[in-house]
């Protein structure tokens, strides 16, 4: 695999001179614009598992809208539903749906926010336009993750049928499910992909967005750059994306930093897998390609969080992941 030193101050160096022990904020920087993070999302292809000190929710978006008369003044928004499960022993999940909506003005979204609620949960809401929106929320109290609506609720689809994801792996460790992972036989990023039964997939956007990675060992950073088509033989292509790294383990004795790519493979015009694992010191997850501006990947809750966010909040958000607790138990968000 390709590693690179890098000697300019750019996204790899930032972030390793981020305060990971500590997290305390730079002198004169406001508590609160320390902890606010913002994640953009499409809606077609995005759920979003939001964990507290209180419980977890999951949040699925319905019908996008916007609607807007010939000066191009309207309304712009989308519908929710929500499961939402205490951190409490033998606890029931709850469910509910909402919406939240944002004014157009000579066709454009005017600035302001709404809150997307889930019992006591609660995240802000803007909106981007009818196919995107952005989440923001503060770090130090609440934790989001990317996951696909289909794993909201069981779907008996006889092609793909899917059993929603159960919160509880947000909120608890998994000693099974851990040794699993711990027993694992992992050689680089050309490994043939392994699925655990606790596997979910998430949508994430490539564009001007950081992706924060957690294990029991450590935490990763990736940014992706720009997809590329290839055709290394005549009869073989590969679609895939290139991405910078960096990787610190908890202790803080072991740091890397480089590049490297992942890409699905085509073979006489059919799939053969290819490189499918981002992978920066021990974290490691599966990939796939989905189109030029998101893609998908697969991991598991109980062993490894994925999170992202937009590059202006990077600091903030690798900050308060850096600073939780190392497992998904009940003190894992602070």
């Amino acid at each position: 695999m390709i590693r690179l030193a890098r000697t300019t101050i750019g996204f790899a160096c930032l972030i390793s001179l981020l305060p990971f022990a500590g997290g305390e904020a730079a002198e004169n920087e406001p508590a609160n614009e320390n902890a606010n993070v913002r994640m953009p999302i499409e809606y077609d292809g995005t759920m979003i598992v939001i964990v507290s000190k209180k419980g977890a929710a999951g949040v699925r978006f319905l019908d996008p809208f916007a609607k807007g008369n010939k000066t191009g003044n309207g309304v712009v928004g989308t519908s929710y539903e929500w499961r939402y499960l205490e951190r409490q022993p033998n606890a029931q999940e709850t469910t509910g749906k909402g919406r939240v909506f944002a004014k157009l003005a000579d066709g454009k979204v005017q600035h302001g926010s709404s809150t997307i609620s889930c019992e006591p949960i609660q995240v802000s809401w803007n909106s981007s336009d009818s196919r995107t929106c952005t989440i923001q929320y503060d770090a130090t109290e609440l934790a989001v993750f990317t996951v696909a609506p289909e794993f909201f609720a069981d779907r008996k689809d006889p092609n793909i049928p899917t059993k929603a994801v159960d919160l509880t792996r947000f909120l608890y460790v998994d000693e099974e499910a851990n040794e699993e992972h711990r027993q694992e036989v992992y050689d680089g990023p050309d490994t043939k992909t392994r699925r655990y039964r606790q596997d979910v997939g998430g949508r994430i956007i490539y564009g001007n967005c950081v992706i924060v990675a957690r294990d029991p060992h450590g935490v990763a950073t990736f940014k992706f750059g720009k997809t590329f088509t290839r055709k290394p033989e005549a009869d073989e292509v590969l679609d895939g994306i290139g991405y910078e790294f960096t990787f610190r383990s908890h202790d803080g004795k072991v740091f890397q930093e480089g590049k490297d790519e992942v890409y699905e493979r085509t073979k006489n015009g059919k799939y053969d897998h290819g490189r499918l694992n981002v992978e920066a010191g021990s974290i490691h997850f599966q990939w796939s390609r989905g189109g030029d501006g998101s893609g998908w990947v697969y991991y598991d809750p109980t062993w490894i969080r994925v999170s992202y966010g937009d590059l202006d909040h990077a600091k903030n958000l690798l900050r308060a992941i850096a600073n939780a607790d190392p497992t998904p138990n009940a003190d894992s968000v602070k």
